[in-house]
């Protein structure tokens, strides 16, 4: 990852408290993951190793005004408080939603789900676009 791509998601997240959770969000991410990288796109920004195993957005679309949306891809529904709303586009794909509104959801808990879906995609995933 480089701090050039995170830079990017300032569109995204013009308020200066989201920004600063997205940079925690990132440092935390990089320290679990060091061969994970950013890959801004035009409304989130992925994280990926093989392929996307999470990305971030900004939070509007699950009704809340502030915060950064994080979506986890599983091939297993996982049950947790933290999850607004579970999709299953496909068969063994789900979409786990949550808002992360403070520092301290970035937890052991939160670490342990973000390592399952970056194992998934390390079996699955079709690699990263330059």
């Amino acid at each position: 990852m480089d701090i050039a791509a995170l830079m990017e998601g300032e569109a995204l997240f013009p308020g200066k408290e989201d920004r600063a959770l997205l940079g925690a969000f990132y440092r935390w991410i990089l320290a679990r993951f060091p061969d994970a990288r950013a890959i801004p796109q035009k409304s989130q920004i992925s994280f990926a190793c093989k392929g996307p195993f999470c990305v971030v957005t900004p939070p509007g679309r699950w009704g809340k005004k502030s915060g950064i949306g994080l979506s986890i891809f599983l091939d297993e529904r996982l049950e947790s408080p933290r999850f607004l709303h579970i999709a299953n586009p496909y068969p063994n794909r789900f979409s786990h939603h949550m808002v992360l509104s403070s520092p301290d959801q970035l937890d052991e808990e939160l670490a342990t789900m973000l390592a399952k879906a970056r194992q998934f995609k390390m079996r699955t995933g079709r690699g990263i676009r330059p």
